[in-house]
């Protein structure tokens, strides 16, 4: 049977959801994270996420990603585009599915005049920081098979503290620092007017932006 690659419908939601759960697995959505993270962000338009459909079934999708509203002071950014999610069933693979998605995806940024797509890393609705080379290993050689090629290593900044306690190797650290003249303690209001400029310049606007909430 043919493959229809075309724009989400809302009647989509159910399958999609399953769909997503099934070939991103270690990142998996709920109906609500659906709605707040990708229906109800400022810059979705229902052509950015093209799904594969087979005999009324989904088998694939990609979600592309082009600002409409500014974030911040980063502005439109009018020469970027992102691939914030994309999968295809697990049954499906290795049939083209996922290069025709792509070819679509593909085709609207450069309509749009695009020059920069990157995997993942768009703010604010992210869901991973980069491609898990571990857990997506496949995802990882799709993409490389396709002409991709890695442009940063981003490290995840999640990690539960629950229980945590300071490692001696730390203590050890920080005892050093404090000999060298540097202080490590919780950040206070007068340090506010030299922080914030630090932050924007050492780690990007979406970091300011989380620093000033």
């Amino acid at each position: 049977m043919s493959i229809a690659i075309r724009a989400y419908h809302g009647a989509d939601e159910t399958a999609l959801i399953d769909l997503w759960n099934r070939s991103m697995t270690h990142d998996p959505i709920d109906a609500a994270a659906f709605r707040t993270r990708v229906l109800l962000d400022a810059n979705f338009r229902a052509d950015g996420l093209i799904v594969a459909e087979e005999d009324g079934a989904l088998m694939g999708f990609v979600l592309a990603i082009m600002r409409q509203v500014p974030l911040f002071l980063q502005g439109l950014e009018p020469e970027r585009g992102w691939i914030t999610a994309f999968g295809v069933h697990p049954d499906r693979r290795r049939q083209g599915i996922g290069q025709q998605l792509f070819a679509a995806a593909l085709t609207r940024f450069a309509a749009a005049r695009r020059q920069q797509v990157e995997i993942a890393p768009y703010t604010p609705n992210y869901f991973i920081p980069g491609v898990d080379m571990d857990n997506y290993a496949p995802a990882v050689a799709f993409l490389e098979k396709l002409g991709w090629q890695v442009a940063s290593t981003p490290i995840s900044m999640r990690a539960e503290l629950t229980g945590n306690q300071m490692q001696p190797e730390v203590v050890e650290l920080e005892a050093s620092l404090v000999n060298n003249g540097i202080e490590i303690r919780p950040v206070a209001a007068a340090d506010l007017p030299a922080l914030l400029p630090f932050i924007a310049e050492s780690f990007g606007w979406d970091w300011y932006r989380f620093a000033q909430e």
